[in-house]
This record gives structure tokens, sequence and C-alpha cells, in this order.
């Protein structure tokens, strides 16, 4: 087994073992309730479970905002690298310079 295996077989296995904990500790806080206020007024009462899911699925979705945005810069990044080979010297014949 080579090192790449061994890393695959290890964040599998710790990935599950977070999700399952995971699991568990949002089943176990479904029957709790909290109120929600908002400047000392009870807006709503909510299951402690419920707020654990939608914390869990904001981190989700700005995980993917950051992987969008990483890949949009890289594009931006590379489209610039590939924009600058493209254009030639001034100077040179097809060059930006205008007929004299």
């Amino acid at each position: 087994m080579n090192f790449r295996v061994v890393k695959g077989w290890t964040l599998a296995v710790v990935s599950g073992l977070v999700f399952v904990a995971a699991t568990i500790l949002i089943a176990t806080n479904m029957t709790d309730q909290i109120e929600v206020r908002f400047w000392g007024t009870v807006i709503a009462t909510v299951h402690t479970g419920t707020v654990m899911l939608v914390s869990a699925a904001g981190g989700i979705v700005l995980v993917v905002f950051a992987m969008v945005l990483r890949i949009g810069v890289k594009s931006i990044r590379t489209g610039r690298k590939i924009q600058a080979a493209q254009v030639k010297p001034e100077g040179t014949p097809g060059g930006d310079t205008p007929n004299a």
C-alpha cells in the first residue's frame, strides 16, 4: 500500500466518524427547545437540532462559495496570462503602434 491509499482510508474513516458523531449529536438534541429572541422579544421557539442543522448547512454553503471564489480568481488570472501572451510588444509588425 502506498501513501495515497493510506491517506484515502484515513480521511474516509475520520470523516465517517465525524459524520456519525454529528448525527448522534443532532438526534439527541432534537427534543430540546430554545427561544429565538430579538431585542428581548421572543420571536420563535425552535428545536436545538434544527439550529445545529441550519448552522451546518450555512457552513457548507460558505465552503462552496469559497471554492467558487477561488475558481473564479484562478480563471481571471489564467485569462490575464493568456491575454498578456497574445498582446505583441509595441513596434513589432502587427503591434499596437499606429501607421506613420
